[in-house]
């Protein structure tokens, strides 16, 4: 959950300290390094098969430059002060052995640690800084990762990390001054812990943001998370470090599906991660390999226009800025030299569509349109205009760059959309062959479905256009109603829909049969009343109403109901909770003592609902909260939720939308009578409001 830590750290992520520009590391480190495949298990021989590998399977030739040595080298003691290397795994010593590596066309790195020992119970550097840069460079390395293991008490050194790092960044300093020479690049192994991505770019060229990678997953994910908040601090000379490639490793159970390890690299790349190479590359899979030689990927990460990374222009699955290990931010994009490349990450385990308006991402200019490039498929996929859909397969990803095309067609209006998905009514094909995963289609204007068959395949404007467009107004927050606008983005409903009120003031899309009512005041009195109905504009099928279950228990005064305990607190003020079902009656009952607001039309069509979901609603004065449990489907991921809210003599309405599989809990539904009249969403979902 979002915490007051996690806002000062992207607080203070908006500083952004002067890159060290030493002349080394402008752009991101390609290469391989060994801990991943090999951890101590390294010879020369092992270390050189690797960088053969890379020269014939065209790694190199992609742009993977550099072979870096990584722990358990050296002698577990040092001889007069210096590391020495292991005479049985390096025979022909360290200098010779840089030698063969050069000789194949590749740069070098070694391994070292900030504290006493290495992170394998080698020598460490604390202390020694200047003799080991020296060494180092002798060796004919220019390159070293500098690790955080073993580290002295700060209370004791009276140093902190960065001080400790200090002293090696001054160190390799003072050697390229003394000898005239490049300084070795430095890479801090430092793992996030102290907020690394405010100093670290000064005194080094990039910097851990995490733990260590694992090659799972889960993992995979907590890494997208952490630097989701981070990802600004990444440019020329200084870079976010999102640890060793994963990609294809099968090492300790490694288990990354291709999907996944496609996601990897993306995240990876269009991030300006440092790409190591972590996987044994004599047992590598050729579809992972494949993955590994993505030049168009690897071209964004190695823009030498743009050194900035991707970032987060919605969450997705989660509210905005909500950090969450196992489903992070899902829509990216960024800045570079050739267009405006975006990076769709799908975090559920199954395929799901994805939407977003161009105009969601700072880098599109309104009003324009734009060529699509799959940077998988390596195809062009046609011309988008205003929004675009991808069908992105579970734990996928979708990388798309999007060039200027020129001004939109005058046409253009709110209901036109882009579909990149299967399920479009009309369009043609994009000029190439589509991948199989992937259908697209141009820009196109849909006309009003007129069937229940045309409404099954027609994903997008129902609801989906209008809501975007109302999200990037009206965030997620504290909203007062007499700030919001007084007309919302019209989208007239299909031809099929039978005529009445709609989605917010005005026809904005379809409704369906609304599955409760709104609670009964309680007394004192509750000017106050919130209900839910659930539409599902992908598949709109006519079907009866889904029956429930009518429960007569009263509500009973409660501490802990359905919420957490955390969220109870953070309302400061006595509630009640009550989990019944009920059954839609045949009118609704008026709303508060004034002016009854209603949820029309009552004929309106629902869809199927899967078992056991949940959801809650809330309503209640200053003194009391009343929680009501109702089934939702929560099996796909859009479905949306209009509230529908009395506030004196005034109907509010607002419009949420989940995006994920999990189901909303009562923590997500918090409305207070006070006037204005005021919603607010904890976490897991969107909320717009308007009239």
């Amino acid at each position: 959950m979002f915490s007051l830590a996690l806002l000062a750290s992207l607080l203070l992520t908006c500083h952004r300290a002067e890159a060290l520009n030493n002349g080394v590391q402008k752009l991101p480190r390609l290469g391989y390094n060994t801990w991943n495949a090999f951890a101590c298990n390294i010879n020369s021989s092992v270390v050189l098969g690797q960088a053969q590998i890379m020269k014939t399977s065209g790694l190199l030739d992609a742009g993977y430059t550099a072979v870096h040595l990584d722990d358990c080298y050296a002698n577990l003691n040092r001889t007069n002060g210096k590391i020495v290397a292991n005479a049985t795994k390096f025979p022909d010593g360290m200098k010779n052995f840089t030698n063969s590596i050069k000789a194949l066309g590749f740069e070098t790195g070694i391994y070292s640690d900030s504290g006493w020992l290495t992170c394998g119970g080698y020598p460490g550097s604390f202390n020694n800084e200047a003799t080991d840069v020296e060494t180092f460079a002798e060796w004919g390395f220019e390159y070293l990762k500098y690790d955080n293991c073993y580290i002295p008490f700060d209370s004791v050194t009276r140093q902190n990390e960065l001080g400790r790092y200090q002293n090696m960044a001054n160190a390799i300093a003072a050697y390229a001054k003394k000898t005239k020479t490049l300084p070795i690049s430095l890479a801090l192994c430092e793992w996030g812990w102290q907020q690394v991505q405010l100093w670290g770019k000064t005194v080094a060229q990039s910097w851990r943001v995490d733990d260590d990678i694992e090659p799972f997953w889960s993992s995979i994910a907590s890494i997208i998370n952490q630097a989701s908040f981070i990802a600004p601090q990444s440019d020329f000379y200084g870079h976010n470090d999102l640890d060793m490639l994963q990609v294809g490793n099968t090492v300790n159970g490694g288990n990354l599906t291709v999907e996944e390890a496609r996601s990897h690299f993306t995240a990876w790349a269009l991030l300006k991660s440092p790409l190591l190479i972590g996987t044994d590359l004599k047992t590598i899979g050729k579809d992972y390999l494949n993955i590994l030689l993505n030049k168009e990927i690897i071209a964004i990460n190695q823009d030498p226009v743009v050194g900035a990374s991707i970032t987060p222009f919605r969450w997705g699955m989660n509210p905005d800025l909500v950090s969450n290990s196992s489903y992070p931010a899902q829509y990216w994009s960024g800045q570079t030299q050739t267009g405006v490349v975006f990076m769709l990450l799908n975090t559920l385990d199954t395929p799901a569509p994805m939407f977003f308006n161009l105009t969601e991402s700072w880098a599109i200019r309104a009003g324009r349109q734009y060529h699509v490039r799959d940077l998988w498929a390596h195809t062009d996929n046609g011309t988008a205009v205003r929004n675009l859909t991808v069908t992105v397969p579970g734990h996928g990803v979708a990388a798309l760059l999007l060039t200027d095309a020129g001004d939109e067609p005058a046409s253009v209006g709110l209901e036109n959309e882009c579909c990149l998905g299967p399920r479009t009514i009309s369009g043609s094909p994009g000029p190439s062959s589509p991948s199989p995963a992937r259908s697209w289609a141009r820009n196109h204007r849909p006309g009003p479905a007129t069937t229940a068959q045309d409404l099954q395949y027609h994903p997008q404007p129902l609801l989906q256009p209008a809501e975007i467009a109302t999200r990037r107004t009206h965030s997620l927050a504290h909203h007062r109603a007499g700030a919001l606008p007084t007309s919302s983005p019209q989208l007239i409903a299909p031809s099929i829909e039978p005529p009445g009120p709609h989605a917010f003031a005005k026809r904005v899309g379809a409704w369906y049969q609304h599955v409760l009512d709104c609670l009964h005041a309680a007394p004192p009195q509750m000017d106050v009343c919130v209900s839910l109905v659930v539409t599902d504009p992908l598949r709109p099928l006519p079907s009866p109403p889904h029956p429930m279950q009518t429960s007569t228990s009263p509500c009973a005064p409660s501490k802990r109901a359905a919420v957490s305990p955390q969220r109870l607190n953070a309302l400061r003020r006595p509630f009640r909770a009550c989990t019944r079902d009920h059954v839609v009656p045949p009118a609704p009952p008026p709303l508060g003592p004034t002016t009854p607001c209603r949820l029309q039309p009552p004929h309106s069509r629902t869809l199927p609902f899967t078992p056991s979901p949940q959801a809650y609603t809330a309503g209640g004065d200053d003194n009391h909260f009343h929680w009501q449990h109702i089934p939702l489907d929560s099996g796909r991921l859009h479905h949306y939720m209009p509230l529908l809210g009395h506030s004196g003599s005034k109907c509010v309405r607002a419009l949420v939308a989940p995006r994920g599989p999990r189901p909303p809990t009562a923590r997500h539904f918090v409305s207070s009578a006070r006037s204005p009249f005021k919603l607010l969403i904890k976490t897991f979902h969107h909320l717009y409001l308007t009239y």
